[in-house]
This record gives structure tokens, sequence and C-alpha cells, in this order.
């Protein structure tokens, strides 16, 4: 991906995909609140929903208006987070 150099700041730069959108997501990014619940209680869960729900609408947005299909991007981000987890999980063992 060719970014322009208004938006990078130098003549010619260019990124993958993933780098480029590494670099947008890092400016765009809520805070996330911290739990007030411990992992053991129900409210727990509940609470993380919350709280995620308005950072995964908006990341579904920005993929959206920069022309990628909806449903694709929200499938796209359940597969990463699920190889995230077992990329976890392979380090632990």
């Amino acid at each position: 991906m060719v970014v322009p150099a208004s938006r990078a700041g130098a003549a010619s730069s260019i990124f993958n995909r993933q780098q480029g959108f590494a670099m947008n997501m890092m400016s765009s990014v809520a805070r996330i609140a911290p739990p007030t619940h411990s992992k053991t209680e129900f409210a727990y869960e509940t609470e993380c929903k919350e709280v995620l729900a308005p950072q995964l609408a908006a990341l579904l947005q920005e993929a959206e208006a920069a022309g990628w299909d909806r449903r694709k991007a929200a499938y796209t981000i359940m597969f990463l987070a699920a190889r995230q987890l077992s990329d976890k999980k392979e380090e632990l063992s």
C-alpha cells in the first residue's frame, strides 16, 4: 500500500497491509477501562462485553469506510482473535 507523502510525512512510503493497519489503529484506538469485577464473577464477562462493544463497532465502521465488506471484516476479526488465543496457548506449552 502506498501512503501519500502528505499523510506519511515522507516522499514515498510503502507499507504492507498489516503494517499500514497497525499504524492507523494506533491513532484511533481509545483507552479501554479496566475491569471492576474479578474474573470469577459473572459480571466480569458482561462488563467486558460492554467495554469492548464500542471498540469493535468503531473498528468495523472504519473497515467499512475503507472499503472492506463489514461481514467479511467481522469474520476476519473472529479469526484473528481465535488465532491470538491459539498462539498464546502454544507459547505456554
